[in-house]
């Protein structure tokens, strides 16, 4: 996926809900259903699954599942 608040390596699945405020990468993939919220950094990290990440989180070098 490509896009201006994504950076390097990234896997984002279609179904996947992303705020574009958000910055995602370098080295993510965002499995089937997850959620996004606004004014967040995702960087080495995978999101499992229908996993949800609220507003303004910073996530980095970690596996979130349900």
């Amino acid at each position: 996926m490509t896009g201006p608040n994504i950076k390097g390596n990234v896997i984002i699945d279609p179904t996947a809900k992303i705020d574009p405020s958000s910055i995602i990468g370098p080295n993510v993939v965002i499995g089937a259903g997850c959620k996004v919220g606004a004014g967040n950094k995702i960087s080495n990290t995978t999101l499992l699954a229908g996993s949800t990440v609220a507003n303004s989180s910073f996530i980095d070098g970690s596996i979130i599942g349900w």
